[in-house]
């Protein structure tokens, strides 16, 4: 489907000082595959949860509002860390070097998209991603297609004459051209969206860049729930594949 104009919003948000330090001596030649630590500070997103929002288009209903987006950072996966210790089954170190190395080189977002859409077979399918098209859309305009997607089994509840469908997907995009080496989201990016397009509507997910990156993130109740949801060793053991391709 052809993709109708989404509008961009500034935010007003700044340029973060320390981003455009790091980005004017960042290096311009291409990374090898040995060389796969971060080139330069990457974006600090102010929370790593986001809610579900409608761009425009015919069908706003559907996806269902509590559908969210979790950013799946560094930040993520320390505090799921914790939570497997706490709960007395901690994560081998393997897995954990997997996942750093994993976290360092891609992007990943863990979209739980529900629908209770009026046609329950399209409903079915939209939680799935079939038939709707997924993209990180930048400040400038790029739309960033992603390298892999791994979608989640689905699980379906009656509501009144209805059906609810819901799964939890991951989406995985490099942090960075491997070619150029420039970063997908740059550092000083105000806001980056996590768009969804199929019958003719648009959705998005939004992170606003952090004002304050140096004090780390802090998770709400509500967004310590959602996190929690999915565990460390699960969410990583699906996406092993993704440490094997420096290999």
């Amino acid at each position: 489907m052809t993709r109708r104009g989404i509008r961009w919003t500034v935010l007003g948000i700044g340029t973060l000082a320390a981003a455009a330090v790091c980005t004017s001596c960042a290096t311009t030649s291409p990374p090898s595959e040995e060389d796969v630590s971060p080139l330069l500070l990457d974006f600090v997103p102010a929370t790593f949860v986001a809610g579900l929002r409608v761009e425009g288009g015919t069908n706003p209903s559907l996806f269902s509002p509590d559908s969210y987006a979790i950013w799946v950072g560094s930040d993520v996966a320390a505090l799921r860390q914790a939570k497997a210790q706490e709960d007395g089954a901690p994560v081998d170190p393997k897995l954990e070097a997997m996942a750093q190395r994993i976290n360092e080189n891609f992007l990943i977002f863990e979209c739980y998209t529900a629908s209770v859409f009026g046609d329950m077979s399209i409903a079915y399918d939209v939680v799935g991603f079939r038939h709707v098209s997924v993209y990180l859309l930048t400040p400038d305009g790029r739309q960033v297609a992603p390298i892999q997607t791994v979608i989640g089994g689905c699980h379906e509840q009656q509501e009144q004459a209805l059906k609810k469908y819901s799964r939890t997907n991951l989406i995985v995009f490099r942090k960075r051209d491997l070619l150029e080496g420039a970063p997908t989201i740059a550092p000083d990016a105000p806001a980056v969206r996590l768009v969804f397009e199929g019958y003719e509507t648009v959705f998005y997910f939004e992170w606003v860049a952090s004002l304050t990156p140096e004090e780390g993130w802090r998770a709400t109740a509500d967004e310590y729930a959602r996190i929690a949801k999915v565990g460390f060793t699960q969410m990583y053991q699906k996406l092993a594949a993704l440490a094997h391709v420096f290999d």
